[in-house]
């Protein structure tokens, strides 16, 4: 499956390569910023993997799969549960995400001067 925007930053120093590929632009600043990805209940969480899975689950339900989400939720609701990704509210989160943010600025031309 073709690889989703996201997922094609998500390389180690892939967006400083995507950066030192665009002419003009330079990093003026990075900040690393970690946090928990709230979720919701069951339902919201299996719908927000949908965003990465959802190409690959139709691919299976296409291929015959017929229960191929709910088997998926079933397992991604597991692995969140097991892994300490489930509040004592019973809201589901993925735990320790972090981001990459940059500030970037691009060289001016002589007429934006």
């Amino acid at each position: 499956l073709q690889r989703t925007l996201p997922m094609a930053l998500s390389g180690e120093r892939a967006l400083e390569e995507l950066v030192a590929a665009t002419p003009d632009v330079t990093v003026k600043s990075e900040t690393m910023l970690t946090y928990s990805f709230k979720l919701g209940d069951a339902a919201s969480a299996c719908d927000s993997a949908m965003i990465i899975a959802g190409p690959a689950i139709s691919k299976l339900v296409a291929d015959g799969k017929a229960n191929a989400k709910e088997e998926y939720c079933r397992i991604f609701i597991e692995l969140l549960e097991t892994s300490g990704g489930m509040s004592a509210s019973g809201e589901y989160e993925v735990l320790e995400n972090t981001a990459q943010l940059l500030v970037m600025e691009k060289a001016r031309t002589q007429s934006e001067l």
